[in-house]
């Protein structure tokens, strides 16, 4: 027997893996105290331990009842003969593994024996359930087992190096468990190393890290809010077809051709060297008398054109149509078929070369944005020509191109890749963008990681962690087109599924999971489980949480705040916690106290 180790039953009976315990006198109250500790006494749902030889059989408490020995009456209720000295505890338990040299192993080999001792589960053996016999120095501390009242402790590798869920209703303390996990691994003695070594990326939609109060001195903390501080884009996952033809709703058999190709000659001419280009384009439109195309092309320039560079545009305003579909301007006719090359009075005349080199000059001063937006304006007027395509098919889609752009510039920067990516942690705070855009940047933002993770694994690991992740995690249509959301699924469950073999790891928070796409629930390897109501919501994780047992689930319902259900592949068994609060350190998601809030002396109040 260990040191300390309190004998409080023995088995009396055996039916499979199920066993009746009859309880000493002595231990039939609620706690005790064991070596100066007050131990918690034997309850349904704590586990404990039946003593065999070597093997420590885990068990849990299924129920409990007494039998009065004075009464001789076979009846359910008490009689009048009953005495309190002569009650006889009864606990019926479940054996559920066994812990052999510190280590616990899921296993029927071993089953109870009439005559094993029972006695309360150690802090030895709760951290062996959780940890697998992990030790302390490789674990982190979350908070302490409601039954036991024993200290848990949450092994690094078997639990951070995994897909992690956590949900619960609001108010239930979910924000503050998603933020001790992260915040104790960071304090641990592999903290240091995994933010020099690891990528930490926080996606918060609803503000909760924007303060410097989240992670207080865990080292350098980036954040960007799109406001004060842009946030960092990489220009190959937003110049890529595959998210442009999205984002714009492009329709496959038109428009999405249209951008693949113009994306690829914008590329071509390395961004900004298409000017000449457009300059031949115009040349064309006036030799073949298409003042349609004519108009459109000067009323792009115009737009690029400032003030300043605008008068070299006077002549060619004033192209006009005349008899036979020839054209004209201030000083001269434009008979079709005429050439213009740089010789002619006619190309002197329109002043072409000046207007070639004022938009060179202005697309040079220009961000890929606009550089890019103005060139598939062009491209309209190149496929009108060339590939027989209507100006009214196109102007939709580059419309709606350039409110995507200009939205996407308003919150972000576009830089090379190697500047987007930075070790340790950052947080890109989403609450000041405008609702339409949140999900487009939580898209944008995730992609980018993980592609830079699976094409060049220059951290040991990415951790992409989502709060509210019903935002963007969910499987029910919202206001964009099924194209957007197909693809945005397809790439949140792409990364679920295989990015454990890149170390792309995903942690989401939730508080409506039975909103998130099934697929993606059921890849998460472990969970912690706060106060849910809701059928659906409790459906949705009975069906996709195979360690989850019946009396765990049956209590998700009625636990406090800061309570919670920690199951999962990194633990033996499923249990009940109470996740320590963190007083200091801690995101801006506490309830607002209406009390001192109202009062007129808030100091008066408390």
């Amino acid at each position: 027997m260990k040191l300390g180790e309190k004998e409080l039953g023995v088995v009396v009976s055996v039916d499979s893996d199920e066993a009746i315990v009859g309880m000493y006198n002595v231990t039939n109250g609620a706690s005790y105290f064991m070596d100066g500790e007050e131990v918690n006494g034997i309850k349904v749902g704590a586990y404990a331990i039946l003593k065999q030889g070597r093997n420590r059989i885990v068990v849990t408490v299924l129920s409990e009842k007494v039998r009065d020995q004075l009464n001789t009456i076979n009846s359910k209720e008490f009689d009048n003969r009953f005495h309190a000295q002569s009650i006889q505890r009864i606990v019926k338990v479940k054996s559920q593994g066994v812990i052999k040299d510190g280590y616990f192993s899921v296993t029927s080999s071993v089953v109870p024996m009439v005559g094993n001792v029972l006695v309360s589960a150690s802090s030895d053996d709760i951290a062996a359930i959780f940890s697998r016999g992990v030790n302390k120095a490789e674990s982190v501390a979350i908070g302490r087992s409601i039954m036991e009242n024993q200290p848990i402790r949450i092994p690094i590798n078997g639990f951070f190096a995994s897909h992690i869920g956590i949900f619960g209703n609001t108010g239930s303390g979910k924000s503050n468990t998603l933020h001790k996990l992260y915040l104790e691994l960071f304090n641990s003695p592999y903290g240091k190393a995994a933010l020099e070594k690891s990528s930490f990326v926080v996606i918060d939609f609803n503000g909760e890290y924007g303060s410097g109060a989240a992670f207080k001195n865990c080292g350098v903390v980036q954040r960007y809010d799109g406001d004060t501080n842009k946030i960092p884009i990489d220009e190959n996952i937003l110049f890529d077809i595959n998210t442009i033809k999205i984002l714009v709703k492009a329709t496959e058999n038109t428009q999405t051709p249209f951008l693949a190709r113009a994306l690829e000659v914008w590329k071509e001419k390395q961004y900004y060297k298409y000017v000449p280009m457009e300059i031949g384009l115009l040349k064309k439109c006036l030799t073949s008398c298409d003042i349609d195309l004519i108009v459109e092309w000067r009323r792009i320039a115009e737009k690029i054109l400032d003030s300043d560079n605008a008068d070299c545009m006077a002549v060619l305003k004033t192209v006009k149509n005349y008899t036979n579909g020839n054209l004209k301007y201030d000083n001269g006719y434009i008979n079709n078929g005429d050439n213009f090359d740089e010789n002619t009075k006619k190309y002197n005349d329109l002043k072409l070369k000046e207007i070639e080199n004022s938009l060179s000059s202005r697309i040079d001063e220009f961000d890929l944005y606009d550089s890019f937006f103005y060139f598939v304006e062009f491209q309209k007027i190149f496929n009108a020509k060339y590939a027989g395509m209507q100006l009214d098919w196109l102007n939709p889609v580059v419309e709606r191109l350039g409110r995507l752009l200009r939205s996407v510039k308003r919150y972000a920067e576009i830089k090379d890749s190697k500047k987007c990516f930075t070790k340790g942690i950052t947080i890109y705070n989403l609450k000041k963008i405008n609702g339409e855009y949140k999900e487009t940047f939580a898209l944008l933002i995730s992609k980018m990681f993980y592609e830079k993770q699976k094409a060049d694994s220059t951290c040991i690991s990415v951790h992409l962690i989502i709060d509210e992740a019903h935002n963007i995690l969910n499987s029910f249509k919202s206001t964009h087109s099924d194209v957007w959301e197909d693809y945005r699924l397809t790439t949140f469950e792409s990364m679920i599924k295989e990015g454990r073999k890149y170390g792309f790891f995903l942690t989401i928070a939730s508080q409506r999971p039975a909103d998130i796409s099934p697929t993606i629930m059921s890849q998460i390897h472990n969970y912690i489980i706060h106060k849910l109501v809701n059928d659906k919501d409790l459906q949705m994780l009975g069906n996709t949480m195979p360690t989850l047992d019946a009396f765990s689930k049956s209590r998700i319902p009625t636990l406090g705040k800061g309570e919670a259900i920690l199951t999962g592949r990194a633990f033996g068994m499923p249990s009940l916690i109470k996740v320590d609060y963190e007083e200091y350190s801690r995101p801006d998601s506490d309830d607002v106290d209406l009390i001192e809030a109202w009062s007129e002396n808030p100091e008066a109040s408390k």
